[in-house]
């Protein structure tokens, strides 16, 4: 049963994270109304992108492409469903990889304040260098993931 709707599962987590963006937000546009439209944008992105890869499972587990969550992790049993999906995440962290580096994205997120607050002392000490780190490790992460999962 929970595999079934693991999909599910992850697009109601990954829309709260979405949705306490979006309240964190208001008291910045509160304080600075010009920063409504990239909170909207960056938020309308999140939501979109963030999701993709759940609302995919969704489809593939709809059309048979996938039998179950799991065969995400056997790539390398060559099914159409995880092969695709393995493609878009590849392509997805590619993208963020590109935004983050080549089109500002850090920037635009450091800009943005609250989006990646302290939780436990609300303190906006985010700075460009360390939203690059921390992408660095996502897309290391994710490259020794699919090198593991593909082996």
């Amino acid at each position: 049963m929970f595999d079934k709707n693991l999909w599910l599962f992850l697009v109601v987590m990954t829309s709260i994270n979405g949705v306490v963006w979006y309240f964190r937000s208001k008291k910045y546009i509160k304080a600075n109304p010009e920063l409504k439209q990239g909170y909207n944008r960056l938020i309308r992105g999140f939501f979109i992108y963030c999701n993709l890869p759940w609302l995919l499972i969704a489809i593939f587990r709809h059309a048979g492409l996938i039998q179950n969550s799991f065969d995400l992790a056997k790539p390398h049993n060559y099914q159409t469903g995880v092969i695709i999906w393995h493609i878009v995440v590849s392509f997805l962290v590619i993208a963020g990889t590109y935004w983050i580096f080549s089109l500002k994205g850090a920037e635009i997120l450091c800009s943005h304040p609250g989006l990646f607050e302290n939780t436990f002392n609300n303190k906006n000490n985010i700075t460009v260098e360390i939203i690059k780190k921390f992408w660095l490790v996502v897309v290391l992460s994710a490259f020794i993931v699919e090198l593991t999962l593909w082996v």
